[in-house]
């Protein structure tokens, strides 16, 4: 079981990656590989056993969620685990194995879905194809146009196939006022996702932040 994180530009500091490595190690038994791709290792802590990959310099450079198309389609094979930085990791997340899709998400509220999580076993080549393809269409588009259009796109033309998370292991926290998930986490909550304005280092007095973002 391999967990795969990506910390690209300033958005998220390697505190981030690091808290993420800590918990997933203290929370999942059985990992074979936490794996980080970046353009800056500086202060991702060896210690706590993360492998750096540093992503490629494009020719024409891309930024953010982008580079989960190259993710996807370039770790090697294996029970990979994708997780976006702002997570909080609350329990075993190995219920997040790939199912037999290609690709596996999170579905957001059954409207869309999401990309906090992905799960795959083969590399899936196909979105960073159509990213790399038709790149000038898919980066000038209004957020929030992103990678999570490369995979709806493909999943229409047939190219993957997809499936969803079970909802009961997600909380969401959505807006700053909101200092806690709700009715939207169940007993069985393994991680919560920290969407929109709720970034962990902006709300360290949030109960959840508090109990789920930290390291020794």
């Amino acid at each position: 079981m391999n967990f795969v994180l990506l910390k690209q530009g300033n958005k998220y500091s390697s505190e981030y990656v690091n808290i993420l490595a800590y918990r997933l190690r203290l929370t999942t038994p059985d990992i074979n590989q936490i794996c980080v791709y970046t353009d800056n290792a500086d202060g991702i802590e060896e210690h706590l056993g993360i492998e750096v990959r540093m992503l490629p310099v494009l020719d024409e450079p891309l930024w953010g969620w982008w580079w989960k198309a190259y993710i996807v389609a370039h770790h090697e094979a294996g029970e990979n685990i994708f997780v976006d930085l702002d997570m909080l990791i609350c329990g075993d997340m190995s219920v997040f194995c790939p199912k037999a899709s290609d690709i596996t998400l999170l579905s957001n509220r059954g409207v869309k879905i999401n990309s906090s999580i992905i799960s795959w076993r083969d590399p899936v080549t196909a979105p960073w194809q159509e990213l790399m393809t038709n790149r000038d269409f898919h980066v000038n588009q209004p957020n929030p146009w992103g990678d999570q259009e490369l995979f709806e796109i493909c999943h229409q033309r047939s190219d993957i196939t997809w499936d969803t998370h079970d909802k009961r292991y997600v909380g969401w926290l959505n807006k700053k006022t909101e200092t806690q998930p709700g009715d939207r986490v169940s007993e069985d909550c393994r991680v919560i996702v920290c969407k929109g304005p709720r970034n962990p280092h902006e709300n360290l007095q949030n109960p959840y932040v508090e109990k789920y973002w930290s390291k020794p």
